[in-house]
């Protein structure tokens, strides 16, 4: 069933849409009282009541959920599961864990150390990095080796195997380590084993100066390096070689290397997010998503327009997800000879950043190897989950150093890092305030008590220096802008689809899975009232009680939050039938937060952290069958080929000198070089035009600037189109993009999910043909009144560019939260149903009509009142269904003077149901430009599912934003 956008004529979403809310928040909330209601019970009974009645009070309940027990082991495996990814997931690493465990059979210091607390982790750490990867580093060897002649594969190829060669190296040195006779030989033989490892490692990172693609029998580069790029990366490697080098001799040199090892002080960040990127994904496959038109605009834009026209994030441009954008650009623009291709290709190098930055952030919380450990689970790169992965990493800054800071003094950090947090990602990141904001009550408070000075001072400063950076420097109107970015987005996801939770065809198992954060989140809040309870003096005040002085509290309520307050968030935007936002934050709580949070709880205790680990590391595998992490044991399937060179499509030979060389597919290559050449010969090289099709990176291909502040599938809020309107009436683009084959974001055509910039468009500009394209061309001159006749033809270029006939459930969902709608709109008029026109039906006394032919429709004349498409865009009526069925589909038919027949080019397909439709019409050219309306004719579609039906309280209304719009497009 297609469902569509509600735009900006809702407020706070559909009612389906807010009952998911409800029932996610409420299943959190209650279930934490249901545990703190049967636990204080049970605190009380075992207080007061004997053992032996509270033994068999337990055992009695044990029985009578029995049969539950039963009736959900039927649901979950009744549907067939998929296991053969989880088991390929963990074959590597449990064939080297039974290799060392075989080893040190025979000798038993080494499982003394093994068991020993101290030496669990780096043991999991040497299985991670020497494991894992055992099988494809062999492969590689073999291929490298066999098939081709060492010396023509240049030197990335060679790094690579180096790299790979590292890893085995890195496993038969753990068996060595682990084999020695003593703890202090095992330290030091270790600490080598490690450095060496990690140097490898780094050696083999030269393969990050680009993509390799095999044509034949040799290999190429895909993407060119530049020298910028080079220069980084070689610093970068060598100073991370240098240091490890020196670390792990320094260690050697010393009587006991244990602390050393034990510690994870040896681990550098650069070799750790290597290993995990090499885990995960590969760098010569492209991410292909990030090859078409909208979401490489997502990617290049921001950076790309900052550099060249110095349009200011969030001032100017704000980015589709946050400064995230402005990172991938950064790589594609500076690292890479810039190019379109290099955004397929980003994704790898986005994650190793903020891999780094997340080993870095977590170690002074968990210490190195646990932080090693949670980086390799992490999720892979995938555009979405990078955002997550910084947001841990500032929750575990802000954690951290809460315990070491003086509260004046973490205020201000506290302060610095939720900025950069809302400027990176303004929806996580103005989420992970709120979710600690409660640290900042506490900590203000502590200040205010016992260093008044220093925090009046503190915040002097940053009054200071927030008032220099607002006055002279653009950062304070980015920050504005981000919060305005995030607030009004806030709502974007309230106005999708209104799609209800229900079970997919994937299955029961799979949807728990999908929505196993809320799980989590009942999970973490559970365990810390359990902690805050077994913690609390029985005359302790509720202050002290709750004072966040335990990790306990300072990890796990944060977590708590960020679980309850990401239920708009994730699941504002649920996809039938795929993972969608639910599924990557479930993907974030599983993998990350969930194990961060369970490591802090059980900071002592060998078999407790081992059996986290290992869960943690099953739960990573159980999300495999839900994420594309392209694994592969062939390293060489994870890379492009061709057949010959001639395969590659180059840009700068078909007229698109940013496009790059990639195996494009040559009439979408055509395509775009069609558009740009009108484009080119119809326009100045100073001038812009303005993209409807919602592929915005179209901006990039072509050299234009961007005309307004965002792409138009992004422009949901009011607001935004009011200030985009703004932008094109300032500066008005020469021409505008609007077909074909424009992206149908949540199926929503740009009438229905940017109805005022629609309506300022289609109402400025005509249509006209060009290069494969469907242009706009402004309609009258700056200043003047719009000209809102349109030709025939002129109408049906608009109808094919701009308009989806079938709205699906759309109208419906509108009119059950019609008391939010009825207040934004102005009545225009009320139209009489009785007495209409009938075809193959027959009209009753109380206003039923019932279908007598194979065509039943009736028609309401129109032609005696003065309506105008232009000034009444939305229709509404009461539909009731009087058959068994409460909905049909219907078919609405209008009529005008200038065409006076019924056409399908003038029509619009929906779903009704039993109570108010809402239809509306003024996304549509043909109803808004067609002039005089003369008449509407409603059909049923099926007789079959309503024989019987009734349409009463018909209205037609306009949106009241609209006054306001055309008093704006006056200049």
């Amino acid at each position: 069933m297609r469902t569509l956008s509600a735009g900006t004529l809702t407020i706070v979403g559909p009612a389906d849409k807010a009952r998911d809310y409800a029932a996610a928040g409420g299943a959190i909330v209650l279930a934490l009282i249901a545990f703190i209601a049967m636990f204080e019970l049970f605190e009380w009974l075992r207080r007061n009541v004997s053992p032996l009645t509270i033994t068999s009070l337990q055992q009695n309940l044990i029985l009578a959920n029995i049969p539950a027990v039963f009736a959900a082991s039927g649901l979950l495996f009744a549907t067939r599961i998929d296991v053969v990814i989880v088991l390929y997931s963990t074959v590597a690493e449990t064939v080297l864990l039974s290799c060392l465990f075989g080893r040190m059979l025979r000798n038993r210091q080494a499982w003394a150390v093994a068991l020993n607390f101290n030496w669990v982790l780096p043991f999991l750490g040497f299985g991670l990095l020497a494991g894992a990867l055992t099988v494809p580093s062999w492969a590689a060897l073999l291929a490298a080796t066999t098939q081709w002649p060492i010396e023509t594969l240049g030197v990335a190829t060679i790094s690579s195997v180096l790299a790979k060669l590292s890893l085995i190296g890195c496993g038969i040195l753990s068996v060595i380590v682990f084999s020695q006779a003593d703890v202090k030989s095992i330290a030091r033989y270790g600490c080598l084993a490690l450095g060496l490892a990690q140097a490898c490692l780094l050696a083999g990172a030269v393969r990050l100066i680009g993509p390799l693609i095999k044509t034949g029998t040799s290999l190429d580069y895909l993407l060119q390096v530049s020298l910028f790029g080079a220069l980084c990366l070689g610093v970068l490697m060598i100073a991370s070689i240098v240091r490890t080098l020196r670390a792990s001799a320094a260690a050697w040199r010393l009587p006991d290397a244990l602390p050393n090892l034990a510690n994870g002080s040896l681990l550098n960040p650069v070799a750790v997010a290597l290993a995990a990127i090499t885990l995960k994904v590969s760098f010569d496959l492209p991410t292909f998503h990030l090859l078409d038109d909208y979401h490489t605009g997502e990617a290049a834009l921001p950076f790309w327009a900052l550099i060249k026209f110095h349009m200011l994030p969030y001032v100017d441009l704000s980015p589709a997800r946050g400064w995230v954008n402005l990172v991938y650009g950064a790589f594609g623009e500076l690292m890479f000879r810039p190019g379109w291709v290099n955004y397929g290709f980003m994704a790898p190098y986005l994650a190793f950043c903020v891999y780094v930055f997340l080993f870095v952030a977590l170690r002074s919380l968990t210490g190195p190897w646990l932080a090693f450990f949670l980086v390799c689970i992490a999720p892979a790169p995938n555009n979405l989950s990078e955002i997550d992965l910084v947001i841990t990493g500032l929750l575990a800054a802000i954690c951290i150093s809460s315990l070491k800071l003086r509260p004046a003094t973490w205020l201000i950090l506290w302060v610095i890092l939720g900025t950069v947090a809302v400027l990176f990602a303004p929806g996580q990141g103005g989420l992970l305030v709120l979710a600690t904001a409660f640290l900042g009550a506490f900590r203000f408070v502590e200040a205010v008590r016992g260093d008044r000075a220093v925090l009046l001072r503190n915040l002097a400063l940053l009054a200071c220096l927030g008032g220099v950076l607002y006055a002279f420097t653009p950062l304070g109107a980015m920050i504005g802008g981000a919060i305005r970015y995030g607030l009004e987005q806030s709502s974007a996801n309230t106005a999708m689809n209104g799609i209800a939770w229900r079970p997919s065809a994937h299955g029961l198992l799979w949807e728990i899975f999908r929505i196993s954060w809320i799980i989590v989140t009942i999970g973490i809040g559970i365990a810390v009232y359990l902690g805050i309870r077994q913690a609390r003096p029985a005359t302790v005040g509720l202050a002290a009680f709750l004072q966040p002085r335990t990790l306990n509290v300072i990890i796990g309520v944060p977590i708590f939050l960020l679980g309850v307050l990401f239920i708009p968030r994730a699941a504002g935007r649920i996809d039938p039938g795929e993972i969608s936002r639910l599924g990557f934050a479930s993907l974030w709580f599983l993998t990350i937060l969930l194990p961060l949070y369970a490591f802090m709880r059980s900071p002592s205790g060998n078999s407790r952290r081992v059996a986290i680990a290992l869960a943690s590391a099953a739960l990573a595998g159980a999300f495999a069958p839900l994420v594309n992490y392209s694994w592969s044991m062939n390293p060489f399937d994870r890379m492009m080929a061709v057949d010959s060179p001639a395969d590659v499509q180059h840009g700068e030979q078909a007229g698109l000198p940013r496009l790059g060389a990639f195996l494009w597919d040559p009439e979408w290559v055509k395509k775009r070089a069609a558009l740009k050449a009108f484009l080119d010969a119809n326009i100045a090289a100073s001038d812009t035009f303005l993209d409807l099709t919602n592929r915005s990176g179209l901006y990039y291909l072509f050299d234009r600037r961007p005309p307004i502040e965002g792409a138009v599938y992004n422009l949901t809020n009011v607001n935004q189109e009011k200030r985009a309107i703004a932008a094109l009436v300032q500066r008005p683009p020469a021409l505008a993009l609007a077909g074909p084959d424009a992206v149908l974001h949540d199926g929503a055509p740009v009438g229905l999910r940017s109805p005022l910039l629609f309506r300022y468009v289609i109402e400025n500009y005509r249509p006209i043909e060009g290069g494969g394209g469907i242009w706009l061309k402004p309609s009258s001159s700056p200043g003047e009144s719009p000209d809102l006749t349109r030709s025939q033809q002129e109408l049906d270029l608009l109808t094919t560019a701009l308009v989806l006939r079938d709205l699906g459930a759309l109208p419906r969902t509108w009119g059950k939260v019609w008391n939010r709608l009825a207040p934004q709109l102005a009545l225009q008029r009320t139209v009489a149903f009785t007495g209409a026109g009938l075809h193959d039906a027959s009209q009753s006394a109380d206003g039923a009509i019932t279908a007598q032919g194979p065509d039943p429709f009736a028609v309401v004349d129109l032609s005696r009142l003065d309506v105008v498409g232009s000034d009444m865009g939305i229709i509404s009526f009461n539909f009731e269904c009087l058959a068994a069925t409460p909905a049909s589909a219907l078919e609405l038919f209008w009529t005008t003077e200038q065409a006076p027949s019924v056409e399908t080019k003038r029509s619009v397909s929906f779903h009704a149901h039993n109570g108010r439709v809402v239809v509306p019409v003024d996304a549509f050219p043909a109803w808004v430009l067609g002039g005089k309306i003369t008449s509407l004719r409603f059909d049923l579609v099926d007789r079959a599912s309503c024989g019987s039906w009734r349409i009463a309280d018909l209205a037609l209304s306009q949106r009241s934003d609209l006054q306001e719009l055309r008093r704006a497009s006056r200049p």
